[in-house]
């Protein structure tokens, strides 16, 4: 059976809210990304940088899920471990979108399968006032009831809070001629 336009099952949005959680909750507020390029001379050639790691870093989505099926599909790949592609989603993820939290939920999904691929930071939506301001506990409420919502509202924010703030990109190059 298919999946679109149902809610996952409760049990298994809390093990990805999880999962989530407990791989950032000892990692340090701001992320270090490393990206290979590989430089390469002939003699007399000027060095040029191959292409490297593809990194997308995708802005606030606001609980679009559609626009985040988009950037998947003008990537040419979803994130695994096997190729290059670096996704890093900029927060502000959950907003004021009805489909805010399988937005959220799909990037933890892809968080579990490809965890050096995909990196989530927050955003002021991840924050529990903004949270109750876009009513994301009503939309959790409507789709897990009023007590299994709540329960859920908790969870996201504890996922949240461990959420890092910020990354920095730093280019690491090697010249295999020189074996620098």
């Amino acid at each position: 059976r298919s999946m679109i336009g149902r809610t996952l099952p409760f049990g298994h949005a809390m093990q990805l809210l999880e999962s989530v959680r407990s791989h950032y909750i000892l990692r340090p507020n701001i992320l270090n990304i490393e990206i290979e390029a590989t430089r390469l001379t002939k003699k007399g050639e000027k060095a040029s940088t191959n292409r490297a790691q593809k990194i997308t870093v995708v802005g606030s989505l606001n609980g679009q899920l559609q626009d985040l099926l988009t950037v998947f599909t003008l990537s040419g790949a979803l994130p695994t471990q096997s190729n290059s592609n670096h996704f890093v989603f900029s927060g502000n993820i959950v907003g004021s979108s009805p489909m805010s939290c399988e937005t959220f939920l799909l990037l933890c999904a892809l968080k579990k399968v490809a965890p050096n691929r995909v990196d989530i930071l927050r955003g002021s939506n991840e924050s529990r006032l903004m949270s109750l301001e876009h009513n994301f506990t009503a939309e959790l409420r409507v789709k897990y009831g009023e007590e299994n919502g709540d329960i859920m509202f908790r969870k996201f924010q504890e996922c949240f809070d461990t959420l890092p703030l910020g990354m920095c990109v730093e280019l690491k190059t090697q010249n295999p001629e020189s074996n620098l």
